[in-house]
């Protein structure tokens, strides 16, 4: 028991001295930090699941994890709101003094004691820090709006959480709040560019593009902006201002040697598509393979009992993506539970990417989901259904029963 305590007094005394200087130091706000270490934890543990379920590849992994960091740091360094307190000076050596006394004398009267006998000593199992609930953390930056809802970095944080939780269409009027609150600051509207792309299910029509083309013209060297205006770009089949583009983000990545043969390869197929295009210009030829020769039929089912109680406009989406190769859906097909049981037809006509089309791989992944959120990213909850190994071409129909649900 005497040994205890000496224990614990030394320990007491080692605490004191660690916190005690913290009286004469500047005082953080906390609450914008604890949020952003939330988010940050909450889209890599997000990152983490997507890489092991096969849906993000080590390289992209890599690089989102990277950014990840970049922007807590900034979030932290930036959200630090400096009070400087110097009332506590005086108070220093008698709460030294005072505290492992008071901590003695609680510690006797609600403590146990007999715990210290090894004979009474019981193993306990320690949890693992949970990643934080994303939900709570989006209530509380809620409540915090209600009542100071000119904050602007409140609204971005919001819509971060948003995004983090695949709420696209939430995250965007969150972001445009803030956007609208601070003016032009090019982080934001690279953010909300991204948010409006995959509101519109990863597409980059219409106002992404003229937002990431201002946030650049004010920063030329936001990598996530460098990187989505080439994705703009190629997505319009403007293949040289798109391999321009990858071009200035190259030296941006040194190091980052992951991320930069990720955009090295994007160049390539930047590259053989420009060449594609301007041999059937020579030719006189459309290089835009006919739906025919790559297009999918696809019919999709469900139970009326699994749908029975969803509002007849949910979103349901039927995709294919690459049996082997990159997550991204090479064609994309929008409809809803009303019109379930459906009929449709797959094609390059579909693609989300110009680069990226159905034609150009010979087996795929075909599904069909539910989606309850209306978001194109699958959520915990969703129905789906999917087929692999089908052969591009097939003149048989591709048969998918939605009898699953995303966990």
């Amino acid at each position: 028991m005497i040994t205890f305590f000496i224990l614990a007094a030394c320990l007491v005394v080692v605490v004191l001295l660690l916190l005690l200087p913290t009286l004469t130091k500047n005082h953080y706000s906390a609450d914008r930090r604890e949020i952003n270490v939330a988010i940050a934890r909450a889209q890599l543990a997000d990152l983490a699941q997507k890489q092991s379920d096969g849906e993000l590849a080590q390289e992209e992994f890599a690089r989102e994890k990277q950014r990840l960091e970049t922007d807590l740091a900034q979030a932290l360094s930036g959200d630090q709101e400096r009070t400087r307190e110097t009332s506590g000076r005086w108070a220093m050596w008698p709460m030294a003094a005072f505290v492992p006394v008071l901590a003695g004398a609680v510690y006797l009267q609600v403590g146990t004691p007999d715990a210290i006998d090894p004979a009474n000593r019981v193993a306990e199992t320690v949890q693992a820090q949970q990643t934080p609930d994303m939900r709570e953390v989006v209530s509380r930056i809620e409540a915090r709006l209600q009542e100071d809802p000119e904050d602007a970095t409140g609204w971005f944080m919001l819509g971060r959480a948003h995004m983090t939780l695949g709420e696209f269409g939430d995250a965007v009027p969150a972001i445009r709040r803030a956007h609208e609150l601070t003016g032009d600051n090019p982080e934001i509207m690279v953010r909300l560019a991204d948010a409006i792309a995959m509101s519109q299910g990863g597409s980059m029509a219409g106002e992404p593009e003229p937002l990431l083309v201002k946030a650049l013209a004010m920063q030329p060297d936001n990598l996530q902006g460098l990187w989505l205006l080439g994705i703009a770009q190629n997505e319009r089949a403007d293949y040289a201002a798109a391999i321009t583009t990858w071009e200035k983000l190259l030296p941006l990545l040194s190091e980052d040697p992951r991320s930069q043969q990720q955009i090295r390869q994007l160049i390539t197929d930047a590259a053989q598509a420009q060449s594609t295009a301007s041999d059937s210009e020579v030719s006189g030829t459309d290089a835009t393979p006919t739906v025919e020769s790559g297009s999918l039929q696809v019919e999709v089912s469900v139970s009326a009992e699994l749908v029975a109680d969803l509002p007849p406009d949910t979103s349901v989406f039927v995709y294919a993506k690459a049996q082997q190769g990159p997550p991204m859906p090479l064609a994309v097909a929008r409809s809803t539970v009303s019109q379930l049981p459906l009929s449709v037809t797959l094609s390059d006509a579909d693609a989300m990417m110009p680069a990226m089309t159905l034609s150009a791989f010979d087996q795929v992944v075909v599904g069909a989901r539910i989606s309850l959120s209306g978001d194109a990213i699958a959520q915990t909850g969703d129905f789906f259904g999917e087929v692999s190994g089908v052969v591009r071409g097939e003149s048989a129909p591709v048969r998918i029963a939605i009898t699953q649900t995303v966990e």
